[in-house]
């Protein structure tokens, strides 16, 4: 009996210690990744609706010059810092070297997968001058936004959100989504929006330069500050299928470095 007490109490003590170092270690390997959260579609950021961050996404966007857009530098950051939300590249861009930025624990982050814009200008396809903000928020899902879309988003090593939908034009195939798990799909509200002139930033050629009214349509994830520490973000999309405008197979990664 004596024996029988001697181990219990020496194999106690042993398990409750190796349960306390077992919790310690779930919640440092985990506290980061609890502090990843998402905003809700219902949600405001900082008061702003979602479809106006994806208007100042691209108000950001289209300043890009060539070498910024198309050719980030490695170590280099390349995200909108300006505001409370901070704004990182599009997934068009293929395969950039890693960005290392710096942000506060204050800001939260817009996470583009896909994303488009149209302006109201005539041409193009079709004369848009007439157009209506919700029409062009439309169009910009129609003619950049179509097609087999697949992506990803993972902070820290986890994967928070996916994406596998069928963005066919309504009436040429069933938009039927396959998964969006923690992504927002927005349609703007209409923005106002001033294109560069050709020559001057990435767009060149692909838009005539001026002030026009614009609409936008995205698959975006939006993320609530992150904690003080080193985190990682990576993003993968990839557009194809016989649908597609321009396929794209692209896979963008930040380290981020939040301070207070």
């Amino acid at each position: 009996m004596k024996l029988k007490i001697r181990n219990n109490e020496n194999i106690m003590p042993l398990s409750l210690n190796v349960i306390l170092i077992c919790i310690a270690f779930f919640i440092l390997l985990f506290s980061n990744i609890y502090g990843a959260e998402i905003y809700s579609k219902n949600d405001k950021p900082f008061g702003i609706p979602f479809g106006d961050w994806i208007g100042r996404f691209w108000k950001w966007n289209i300043n890009l010059t060539i070498d910024e857009h198309e050719h980030p530098k490695s170590g280099g950051c390349l995200i909108n810092n300006s505001s409370s939300m901070v704004l990182l590249m599009e997934t068009t861009v293929q395969n950039p070297p890693v960005q290392v930025c710096k942000i506060s624990s204050a800001q939260g982050l817009v996470v583009p997968i896909w994303t488009a814009f149209q302006e109201d200008s005539p041409g193009y396809e079709k004369d848009y001058s007439k157009f209506s903000y919700e029409a062009l928020s439309e169009e910009a899902r129609r003619i950049g936004d179509m097609g087999l879309i697949k992506g990803n988003v993972v902070v820290d090593g986890i994967k928070i959100a996916n994406l596998d939908v069928d963005s066919s034009p309504t009436g040429v195939k069933p938009r039927t989504p396959n998964g969006m798990d923690n992504i927002t799909e927005v349609y703007s509200k209409g923005f106002n929006i001033t294109i560069p002139k050709a020559g001057v930033t990435w767009m060149e050629g692909q838009h005539e330069g001026g002030p026009y009214r614009s609409g936008a349509h995205a698959f975006a994830v939006f993320l609530k500050p992150l904690p003080v520490a080193n985190h990682t973000i990576s993003y993968f999309s990839n557009r194809g299928g016989e649908l597609a405008t321009a396929p794209g197979n692209s896979t963008i990664k930040y380290n981020i470095q939040v301070e207070k």
